[in-house]
This record gives structure tokens, C-alpha cells and sequence, in this order.
């Protein structure tokens, strides 16, 4: 239940891969870590945290999000005269490519599912970001579901799809309040050919049907702009190794199994459905957990607009957002869904130990007290699937631990000694002590901890020095345990 103990501990036994190490007062490397998202439930040591202590790997060490990008082609001096010449003889031959100007244009096949009873016209429009009209349109009079939609020559850049079927012959400009609708947003990148599916119900427009494909489709989209094969390895790494998932499906998450940017949204959903989102949305169907869209669009919005290097794995990472890793808990959580239960029934969600632990309950009062099987009365760590009951959780001072029963300090608290505590961001300079016993004391300005050597804040690492954990190295990535230059997605 120590927050400061699981990170030393973490140090110590260097089990990053299954044991899981990341947590509010190491948030800063929370980037580095995000593609091993283990099963929280197996880490129970820091209840106070919020979600901080699922599936970091200290050997799969991404850019720290604070990086600045890696350096790309300069641009040509403004005295540099265009060259009107003939091509240089070692330039390639021109191969009809298109203007650099114009750019190169994407194409999406949609499929729209539908069973229900309405019948009428089918409308489906693609709408670009800062466009008032449709960049594509059709209307299908008699529609055979699935129905199959194609558009060409899309420009790159975020679009939303709609479709709607006409059930109240209202007319076809518009959805009416009772035609079966639905919506998804992409983000289409040149030369894209994207495929989606978008799936009409009954009753009007439902945007949690189409919560965890956009966000699949947004983060692969994002993948395959930036990233080359052994960046998106590292990204979908830690779920290999994450047995919430089954068997059969880790054998297909890179890099067991291969993935492309065609294949990688309907591998993603699969992966959503059982971890983070897919179990989210479930609990806002059952009444426990508010859905937030406009924190969703900001998450889409910061993603997609993401340059290569330092941003775009900040936004990979985001625990806020869109990210593998939880969010670091206190204030910071998930931006598009709210958990305000202080009381009632509960259930853990796959989100990290502060998802397990708090459940669908309002992490900063309550957590999810799920019945011990040896006795009821008291209360045991959940599991994904679990139902309990929403209890007080411990503020600055109150108990907290596992024995005789679990108790959980609020979100943002540590549990040092049985009891809540602040935790503890003492600013600390080079030489200054870091750590006592198991316990950290404070916060290395413009250094790192040496957790497993002098427990003193020592200077960063250079390219090339060896290192264990990726906080050690200036450049806030350790490869083989060698302090390297950021190269996860710069591209």
C-alpha cells in the first residue's frame, strides 16, 4: 500500500515488465513507460495513488514527454536562390509524384451496420474539420445492411463521419430527433487508405457506441505518422504481457504479431474492449460513470495535432487522455469520463491500481470495497468483472492497508506506516539525500535518485553511459541499458 516503497521496490527488483512502477511523485516518467500496461490487480502496494502503479517497464524506455523533439532538416537559408536548372545528375528521376504543394489525398471504406426495425433512406456524410459542407455525401434509398460507403481524394486532416437513416421522413438534409444515428471521428493522414464501421441503433444518436473506435482509430493514425516499426513495437510491448488480455489476443499485439495502419484500429478496439475504455463506457451504461465528449474532442485534438518526437509521445502517454499508461491520479484523470459515486454499488475497472481500487466510485471520497471470499464483511482487493460497494475512503492522517480489511487512502495520498500522508515533493540538488530506508524524501531537481547505489540525487547520465532506468540519462531514455538520444516515434 506504500506508494514510496513500490518505487523503490520496483528499483530493487527491477520487475518494470509485471510488476508495474509508475506513480505521482515519478510522474515525469510517466512517457517513458506507457506501452506496459500490466494487470493492475496482480500490484496492490499503493492504494493511495490513483491508477499509478499499472505496467511500466523500466526496459522499454520511451522520450520523457518534457524531450524536445529531435532535430529535423533544416530549412534552406532565405538567401538560397530556387534552383531553376536542370535536376542535378544525383538527383532521383522525377517518377510523376504528386506537387509539393497539393497534397496527397486519402480514401475511406466505410461499413454502416444496422438492426433495427426503421426502415427509410440512408444518408452518410463526411465532413472536414473547418468546412461547413460535406466533402462527400450520399444518400442510399434502399439500403442492404452492412452497407458498404467508399469515399476518394479525402485532403489528410480530421474529419467526422456521419449517418443517419431517415426513419421519419423528416428529409435527408438532417437527422431527425428519432432517426437512428451515429458518428465517428478520424484523423486521415496522406495517402491513407482508412477503413471504419459505424454501427446505427435505435433512439437517436448514441456517441458511446463509437467511443473506443475513434480513439483506435485516432492513436493509429498517430502511430503510423510518426512512428517506425520498433517505436510501435515498444508502444503495444507491456500488453503482451498484460493477462487481462487473452492468450490468443496478446499472440496478435506487435511485437508477437504484425499490425498495419489498415489492421491496427480493429486491433486496438479488441484490446479497448477488455482494458480502459471499453469497460468505461460499459460503467456508463450502468449509471456509474459520467461521459465527458468535449474532454474526449480536447484528447483527439492534441493528439492528432502532435508534432513527431517529445509531443507526440506526450500525447501517447497522456494518462489524462488517450494513453496505455492510468492517469497519475489526484486531479489528474481521465479527461472524458467522471466518477462522483460516494456510495451504492461498484466495480473495478482495468485502468491501473487506482482503477482496480477505487472502481467506479469518486476517487478523491470512496473507493470500491469488493467482499473478501473468506468473508464478506470484509473487503479484498477487486478484480475486473467484481461488484462491491462504494466506501469512505481515508483522508491526511486516517488508516490505510490490508489488514484485516482494505482501506484506501484518497486519490493524490500515500500510505506510509499504515497512515495517509501528503506526498512529499521536497525540491532536492545534486549530492542532497533522496531516499531513507524505503522511503523517498523528496524530488531530484535536474538529476536522478541512485535508488540502488548512494540514495543521493547524482547528475544525469550522457549518451552512451550505462543505466538502469530511463530518469537517469539527460536525454530520459535507456536502451539496452545505455543512455541513448530519444527515437521513439521522431520520424
Amino acid at each position: 500500500m506504500q506508494a514510496k516503497t513500490t518505487r523503490i521496490l520496483c528499483a530493487l527488483l527491477l520487475l518494470g515488465t509485471l510488476w508495474g512502477c509508475s506513480d505521482d511523485d515519478d510522474n515525469a516518467n510517466t512517457a517513458n513507460n506507457n506501452q506496459n500496461q500490466t494487470d493492475a490487480s496482480d500490484d496492490p502496494q499503493d492504494s493511495g495513488d490513483d491508477d499509478n502503479n499499472d505496467g511500466m517497464d523500466a526496459g522499454d524506455d520511451q522520450p520523457d514527454a518534457d524531450d524536445p523533439p529531435e532535430d529535423v532538416q533544416d530549412p534552406p537559408d532565405s538567401d538560397d536562390e530556387p534552383d531553376m536548372d536542370e535536376p542535378d545528375a544525383d538527383d532521383p528521376p522525377d517518377m510523376g509524384e504528386p506537387d509539393a504543394d497539393e497534397p496527397e489525398t486519402a480514401t475511406l471504406a466505410l461499413t454502416v451496420t444496422y438492426e433495427g426495425a426503421s426502415e427509410g433512406p440512408l444518408v452518410i456524410e463526411v465532413l472536414l474539420e473547418g468546412q461547413p459542407e460535406p466533402v462527400a455525401r450520399e444518400v442510399i434509398d434502399a439500403p442492404q445492411y452492412p452497407q458498404a460507403f467508399n469515399a476518394q481524394e479525402l485532403q489528410p486532416g480530421p474529419h467526422t463521419i456521419l449517418a443517419f437513416i431517415d426513419a421519419d421522413a423528416s428529409g435527408t438534409d438532417a437527422a431527425g430527433d428519432g432517426d437512428p444515428t451515429a458518428t465517428v471521428r478520424l484523423t486521415l493522414a496522406a495517402g491513407q487508405d482508412a477503413e471504419s464501421t459505424l454501427t446505427l441503433r435505435d433512439g437517436g444518436p448514441d456517441d458511446l457506441d463509437q467511443v473506443t473506435s475513434t480513439i483506435a482509430n485516432e492513436v493509429c493514425t498517430a502511430l503510423f505518422r510518426c512512428c517506425d516499426e520498433a517505436s510501435i513495437d515498444r508502444y503495444f510491448i507491456g500488453l503482451t504481457l498484460n493477462e487481462t488480455l487473452s492468450e490468443a489476443l496478446r499472440d496478435r499485439i506487435p511485437p508477437n504479431g504484425d499490425t498495419d495502419l489498415a489492421a491496427c484500429p480493429a486491433l486496438l478496439e479488441e484490446i479497448y474492449a477488455e482494458l480502459i475504455f471499453g469497460p468505461y463506457i460499459e460503467a456508463v451504461r450502468a449509471g456509474r460513470v459520467a461521459f465527458n465528449a468535449q474532454g474526449l474532442d480536447e484528447c483527439i485534438g492534441e493528439l492528432s495535432n502532435a508534432a513527431c518526437g517529445a509531443e507526440i509521445t506526450a500525447a501517447l502517454n497522456d494518462g489524462t487522455c488517450l494513453g496505455l499508461v492510468p492517469p497519475p491520479g489526484g486531479e489528474l484523470q481521465r479527461r472524458m469520463f467522471s466518477r462522483t459515486a460516494t456510495e451504492g454499488a461498484c466495480s473495478p475497472i482495468p485502468d491501473g491500481v487506482g482503477g482496480i481500487f477505487f472502481g467506479t466510485c469518486d476517487p478523491n471520497t470512496s473507493f470500491c470495497c469488493v467482499p473478501d471470499p473468506e468473508d464478506p464483511a470484509l473487503c479484498a482487493v477487486g478484480s475486473p468483472g467484481a461488484e462491491g460497494e462504494c466506501r469512505p475512503s481515508s483522508q491526511v492522517g486516517g488508516p490505510c492497508g490490508f489488514n484485516p480489511s482494505l482501506q484506501v487512502c484518497a486519490t493524490g495520498l500515500e500510505c506510509d506506516a499504515d497512515t495517509c500522508v501528503e506526498p512529499d515533493f521536497t525540491p532536492l540538488q545534486e549530492g542532497d539525500t533522496c531516499a531513507e530506508g524505503f522511503t523517498l524524501i523528496g524530488e531530484c531537481q535536474d538529476s536522478y535518485c541512485d535508488l540502488t547505489g548512494s540514495n543521493q540525487c547524482e547528475p544525469l547520465k550522457g549518451n552512451g553511459e550505462s543505466c538502469f532506468f530511463p530518469e537517469e540519462c539527460a536525454s530520459g531514455e535507456c536502451l539496452e541499458q545505455a543512455c541513448t538520444a530519444p527515437s521513439f516515434c521522431v520520424e
